[in-house]
C-alpha cells in the first residue's frame, strides 16, 4: 500500500490545528506543540539549491538561554525531511548563526541583533505576535489557548524561500504578497 506522505502531513499539521487546545492533558505541553509546528513550517519551505548543503544536513539553530522550546527543539535533531537531515544546534552567541537554514530567536534575545547576525538564506522564527512585524519569518504564538503562527512573506522571499501555498492558508495573518 502506497502512502502520500505530503497528505499524510497535512492530516497531522490538520490535526494539530483542528485539536490544539493546549488544556487538554492528552496534549503535549506548549513547547512540544511548537517543535512540532516548526517542523511541519520547514517541511513545507524550500530553500534555494545554492543554500543547502551537500551533506544532506538542514540546519536548524536555536538562540538563547535554555527554554522549555529550546529543550522541545532537541526532538528535532536527526529527523528527516524528503532527503535532508535536521541538525539542531543551540548556542547562545549569535555570532554562531551564519551558516543556519532554520534560526529561531529565543525570548531572551533581541530581534535587531539576531536579525543582523543571521544567514541571509535562513528561515527565521520567533515567539510573539509582534515577531512578523518586526520582520522575522514565521511568528509563534499563543491565542484563545492554541498555539497559532503568522507569515511574513516579504522576509522569506527576499531570503529566496518559498512557502507552501497550502501552508500559507493555514497561518492565521500572512504579511505581504506571494
Amino acid at each position: 500500500m502506497s502512502v502520500n506522505k505530503p497528505l499524510l502531513g497535512w492530516v497531522f499539521l490538520g490535526w494539530l490545528f483542528a485539536a490544539g487546545s493546549l488544556s487538554s492533558p492528552a496534549f503535549a505541553d506548549e513547547a512540544t506543540i511548537e517543535a512540532a509546528f516548526i517542523f511541519n513550517i520547514i517541511k513545507y519551505t524550500n530553500w534555494p539549491e545554492t543554500s543547502l548543503l551537500s551533506d544532506h544536513h538542514l540546519l536548524l539553530c536555536y538562540v538563547g538561554a535554555d527554554s522549555p522550546l529550546g529543550d522541545a527543539i532537541d526532538e528535532l535533531h536527526g529527523k528527516r525531511i524528503n532527503t535532508f537531515i535536521i541538525d539542531v544546534r543551540k548556542t547562545t552567541r549569535l555570532s554562531n548563526l551564519g551558516a543556519c537554514h532554520v534560526a529561531i530567536l529565543g525570548k531572551d534575545v533581541e530581534f535587531d541583533a539576531f536579525r543582523k547576525a543571521q544567514s541571509p538564506f535562513a528561515l527565521t522564527v520567533g515567539e510573539g505576535v509582534n515577531f512578523v512585524n518586526q520582520g522575522g519569518g514565521v511568528g509563534l504564538y499563543r491565542l484563545d489557548d492554541r498555539i497559532r503562527f503568522d507569515v511574513n512573506l516579504d522576509s522569506t522571499k527576499a531570503k529566496g524561500l518559498k512557502i507552501s501555498a497550502n501552508l500559507l492558508r493555514l497561518a492565521r495573518n500572512v504579511q505581504g504578497n506571494q
